[in-house]
């Protein structure tokens, strides 16, 4: 049974680009987050709709850059 990671150079630069790109999204997701707090109530949705929205992309954000940075 071959081990769930392996040792092999390519292996671990694969894995390496797939943190790199996790941390990358999460950082614009998290960015995202934040130009809604900005607006907030100043578009077409309301109040809490905004809240949610925003509350959602910070919390994807910070997932995915925890699981980036622990790959």
């Amino acid at each position: 049974m071959r081990p769930l990671i392996s040792n092999d150079p390519i292996s671990k630069a694969t894995m390496r680009a797939t943190g790199i790109v996790l941390v990358f999204v999460g950082g614009l997701l998290l960015l995202q987050a934040w130009n809604e707090v900005q607006t907030l109530g100043r578009r077409s949705r309301t109040f809490w709709q905004d809240v949610v929205l925003g509350s959602a992309f910070a919390a994807l954000g910070v997932w995915l850059i925890v699981w980036g940075v622990l790959r």
